[in-house]
């Protein structure tokens, strides 16, 4: 077991093992070498202790604990055997939530059914280990707040820990340890978050039954007695159905409905949804996140694993009018949702009687994304051979399409409604939406202390377009940069007798075949990558230029925009690119509309490494100053508020009888 340990943890040349020997009859030499054997491998620090007599496992932790040194603690018994990457998640998971005292792993039996996915600890003083003997499933796949973890398993501040006390002697060789030092913990006002993305495996020996229900007998005794006050306050009975149980300390709940999972390597729509559900989990909402449909190039479980982890509850694919949502609905009894969210106009078309029949006493907040209608119009127009409309138009316009109409019907029947930029929350109140109603909550990004790393001008080369293309607008724009810009550019290019710059594109989703064919044509000078991961993707900015976006139509505000600035690459783009991002023309980027504009500008930043490391500085503190984590939180927290939705105190989270 020790060396499956080592063999197992990543973290073994950073970490500080004590193993104790609670007095047994081991050969002492045997257990030594094994010891220096895995020092030796993985160069890990070891120490060792023999207790002289039994002392239980109790007292053995509280040894151990007084001798270690590093920042955390991780308790681990004998007939633990941990996956691999066990202690980062649990680690990373002290990260994520900020009220956090204990996390612990998805216990699972040697046959992988669940010995325990968090546990529960009733009014009576009785506990359960939620799950056990089922397979995993959805409900006990992702992180949450839970009553207690079994200390077999736990990681834990080494502060925290010698402030509350260790473990309690009165519990002797165990069993009610671990409620008791639960409960130690929240009474401080901390968090115990049972994290499933750190897995371990328990073989049960073979303790004496009867010994075993003895012992719980009497520590159920001395653990009421101690808590019986609080226990009163949870107004858990026992005969409470479990699901219910286990989530009541998950307070307020969000319901967030939308068309796919995000995949934030995808899309920019995803990436800002990531953002906000990371947000929402780190200020203690619970988030249940229902996707409606499949996406269409595939859902890596990934995807699905980094929302688990932070603490959303991801529902399978459904429809209102699917039975497998009834039965939900029905395991939930009824609606538990303080808030409900639906994101995009299908969505809300689809959900918005179900979710008002349902849930009626509920607050339906409209997140428009973009508002669809403004693209609508102006894709009509560019089909038509005329002018992309600007805003001034949705403004002052006396002509109000279908998709406008349809749009504002949406926004007036929701509680509040959720827009992306400046310029559409004015286009809202032009047509009669009461500015009280309309929150704003741009693109969102984690920006880094990075602009000392950016690689200067004159090491850069080559032109980049980023775009998803199941997106048409992202496929318009790419038929006008090589029918119509880049001969400009091939025209016009002259600095000191370079070649052309090579112009990579890059998106997920395959353009369509005359959008390939017109690339190919110009495989001299271009080419399309497809999707790159993350890491590859930062590598070609790193690497590139200029990043452009000349797009002729859309709606909202665009990821391509924010990702080249904030990784410091300077981009020329058409006004629609940058629309309602708060841009400065040859501060922060250069605007162009016309192609032999853009062509000029796109020669320009090769020609002139002053204006390009202006145009990096500048854009990489736009993205600082308009889309930050911070501008982003502030203004969902305050919208959420404004519905009297808050984070509960700990203390009022724990009761069943709310439901």
């Amino acid at each position: 077991m020790i060396l499956e340990l080592f063999r197992t943890s990543n973290e073994a040349e950073s970490a500080e093992f004590i193993v104790v020997d609670d007095g047994s009859t081991e050969n002492l030499k045997t257990v030594r070498e094994v010891l220096n054997t895995i020092e030796d491998l993985f160069g890990a620090s070891v120490s060792f202790i023999r207790n002289r007599a039994r002392v239980g496992i109790l007292a053995s932790n509280m040894i151990a604990a007084a001798q270690a040194r590093g920042d955390y603690l991780a308790f681990i018994n004998t007939d633990i055997f941990v996956l691999r990457g066990w202690l980062t998640a649990l680690l990373i998971t002290f990260n994520h939530f900020p009220d956090i005292g204990m996390a612990g792993p998805l216990h699972l039996m040697e046959d992988g059914t669940v010995n325990e996915a968090g546990n529960i600890i009733f009014s009576d003083a009785s506990v359960w280990k939620y799950g056990k003997g089922l397979q995993p499933y959805r409900f006990m796949t992702y992180a949450r707040p839970v009553d207690y973890i079994s200390t077999a398993a736990i990681l834990i501040r080494r502060n925290l820990f010698q402030y509350i006390g260790g473990f309690h002697a009165p519990y002797g060789q165990g069993l009610y340890e671990d409620t008791d030092f639960a409960m130690r913990l929240r009474k401080e006002g901390y968090l115990i978050i049972y994290q499933p993305h750190s897995i371990v495996y328990r073989k049960h020996g073979n303790s004496n039954k009867k010994t075993i229900e003895e012992l719980m007998v009497t520590n159920r005794m001395i653990f009421n007695k101690a808590w019986s006050t609080q226990l009163k306050q949870m107004s858990c009975p026992p005969n409470t159905q479990l699901l219910v149980a286990s989530q009541r300390l998950m307070r307020p709940r969000l319901l967030w409905v939308d068309f796919q999972i995000p995949r934030p390597d995808y899309d920019s729509g995803s990436v800002r949804l990531f953002e906000i559900l990371r947000i929402l989990t780190t200020h203690k909402y619970y988030v249940v996140f229902q996707p409606s449909y499949s996406r269409g190039e595939g859902v890596i479980e990934g995807n699905i694993a980094e929302l688990q982890f932070m603490g959303v509850l991801v529902l399978p694919i459904f429809k209102p009018n699917m039975p497998e949502f009834k039965k939900y609905w029905i395991a939930q009894g009824g609606c538990i949702f303080d808030v409900i969210v639906l994101s995009r106009p299908e969505i809300h078309t689809i959900w918005r009687d179900t979710m008002r029949n349902l849930c009626s006493h509920v607050p339906i907040i409209y997140d428009t994304v973009d508002l669809a209608f403004i693209r609508d119009v102006r894709t009509e127009m560019i089909s038509l051979g005329k002018a992309s409309l600007s805003t001034e138009y949705f403004v002052h316009g006396s002509n109000i399409s279908k998709s406008q109409q349809d749009e504002l019907r949406r926004i007036h029947d929701a509680d509040a409604v959720v827009v992306v930029s400046e310029i559409e929350r004015d286009i809202l109140r032009a047509n009669g939406v009461a500015a009280d109603k309309i929150t704003l909550l741009s693109n969102i990004h984690r920006v880094t202390d990075a602009q000392s790393t950016i690689a200067p001008c004159s090491v850069r080369s080559g032109i980049l377009f980023v775009g998803h293309f199941c997106h048409l607008p992202n496929q318009q724009a790419m038929v006008f940069f090589f029918k119509e810009i880049l001969p400009q550019i091939i025209q016009r290019w002259t600095p000191r007798n370079d070649s052309l710059p090579f112009i990579n594109v890059v998106g997920s989703c395959t353009p369509e075949k005359h959008v390939i064919q017109m690339m190919h044509e110009h495989s001299k000078y271009a080419q399309f990558h497809g999707w790159l991961n993350e890491q590859d993707l930062q590598h070609m900015y790193s690497k590139t230029r200029v990043a452009i976006a000349p797009l002729r139509v859309g709606a909202g505000v665009k990821g391509k925009i924010n990702q080249a600035m904030k990784l410091g690459v300077p981009i020329v783009a058409t006004p629609i690119a940058v629309e309602g991002m708060n841009v400065n023309d040859g501060q922060d980027c250069l605007v162009a509309d016309s192609p032999r504009d853009f062509a000029r500008s796109i020669i320009s930043l090769f020609q002139d490494c002053h204006l390009w490391e202006r145009l990096s500085h500048g854009g990489y503190n736009n993205v600082i100053e308009h889309f930050s984590t911070k501008r982003a939180e502030r203004a969902l927290i305050n919208l959420l508020s404004r519905f009297g939705v808050q984070p509960m105190k700990l203390e009022n989270r724990s009761q069943c009888a709310i439901l």
